[in-house]
């Protein structure tokens, strides 16, 4: 059952996805709500989860069940927002800091336009390949070695498109006091 499910998925099935929902989204939930303490992230993260589960359909390669990958990737993404949120908090806090009259909520808004900038620029400026790896280094976090292997291409292609992404969105999102710093805080180079 989980073999044809899997298969139905990789086959561009959305019926798949909607079982694959319907059968785990509940457990997942409640798990990461033990986690987060907080149902809208813990939401938020589900969501995120199926939408990346959907994206991904392709290149998945499920060696366990079904529903221990399911708890496995929602588990790296719970630590991937925590690891986030305590950056975010970082960050609006040393600039509170380094820039006087500067309050983190001031900090907190343009870090969150500067969020709408860079999914802007991912989504209309960057070619789909770019954007897959970019996407897989920074958001998935994955290594230069690990995205190669995934996508059968050299680490070498990956880091001429890492670097190429990045040139795109320096040169799109201009003016931005916090940029560099976001780039090094949020986005470790690998």
């Amino acid at each position: 059952m989980e073999y044809e499910l899997v298969r139905r998925l990789k086959a561009d099935d959305p019926s798949s996805l909607k079982e694959m929902y319907a059968a785990y989204w509940e457990e997942i939930f409640v798990y990461v709500l033990k986690v987060m303490k907080d149902s809208e992230e813990a939401q938020d993260i589900v969501q995120e989860l199926f939408i990346s589960i959907w994206n991904r359909r392709k290149e998945l390669e499920i060696q366990s069940s079904v529903r221990g990958y399911l708890f496995s990737s929602a588990r790296y993404i719970t630590l991937r927002h925590i690891q986030n949120s305590a950056r975010r908090k970082e960050f609006i806090q040393l600039f509170a800091n380094a820039i006087p009259d500067t309050t983190p909520a001031a900090i907190s808004l343009e870090v969150k336009e500067l969020d709408k900038q860079i999914a802007t620029c991912l989504n209309e400026d960057m070619p789909e390949r770019m954007r897959l790896i970019f996407r897989l280094s920074r958001e998935e976090q994955l290594s230069y070695k690990e995205i190669a292997s995934q996508l059968g291409i050299s680490e070498e292609t990956v880091r001429k498109q890492i670097y190429y992404a990045l040139k795109i969105l320096r040169s799109k999102i201009q003016g931005s006091t916090f940029l560099f710093l976001y780039f090094f805080i949020f986005f470790p180079k690998h």
